[in-house]
Formats: C-alpha cells, structure tokens, sequence
C-alpha cells in the first residue's frame, strides 16, 4: 500500500518515488516509466527495505530531484539493455512460420532431455 509519493520528469522520463508497505515490510520504491520508449514494457522499478515506515515516508518527503536523477541513472546503468532487448524480443512479430519454429525447437529440446 503506498502512503505518499513524488514524480519528476527527466528527461523525457516520469520518475516517480513512492513510500509504502509491501509484504508487511516498509519500503521505498523508484519507478521509472519507460513505456513511450519500450512498447512492450510499462515501467522499471527498485524497491529500497526501509526499517519503518515512517523513514521511507520522510525519505520520499524530502526527496528532490537530484535523489531521482540518481535513482534515474542506477535503472539506465544497470536496467536498460537487459530492457531493451527483452523488449525486443516481446516485439518480435508471431506469424505461422516462426510459431512452426517454435514448436520444433521445443519437440528437438524435449527429445534431448528425454534421451
């Protein structure tokens, strides 16, 4: 359950900070969406334990762009290619040809498995 959040934009980005609870353990999460520049994804997110849950409310209260700018660069460092690529992959167009692969792959993997 989130309690308070900011957002910013960078560039181009809508990054938001968000304080709450998760699994009964308190929380900061840094969202970034990124579904204008990948298609198939919606958004990319770190979650940051807290020790309660009134630091991670004060955390995102006094968080300014700067704390975003730096929560921006880690998921554009550390996120992004592994992102784009399985956004690549989730656009690959399924036609009858590439499904018929497909399945072979599959029927050629499972008869090494059962050798």
């Amino acid at each position: 359950m989130i309690r308070t959040y900011k957002t910013f934009i960078l560039n181009g980005y809508t990054v938001t900070i968000a304080a709450g609870v998760k699994k009964d353990l308190p929380l900061v999460v840094l969202s970034v969406k990124v579904a204008q520049q990948l298609s198939e994804l919606s958004d990319l997110s770190i979650e940051y334990p807290m020790k309660t849950l009134t630091s991670a409310i004060r955390f995102v209260e006094s968080a300014t762009e700067t704390t975003a700018e730096r929560g921006y660069a880690r998921i554009n460092k550390e996120f992004m290619p592994f992102a784009e690529r399985l956004n690549a992959a989730l656009s690959i167009p399924i036609d009858e040809s590439n499904n018929k692969q497909t399945q072979q792959l599959y029927r050629d993997m499972s008869a090494k498995r059962i050798k």
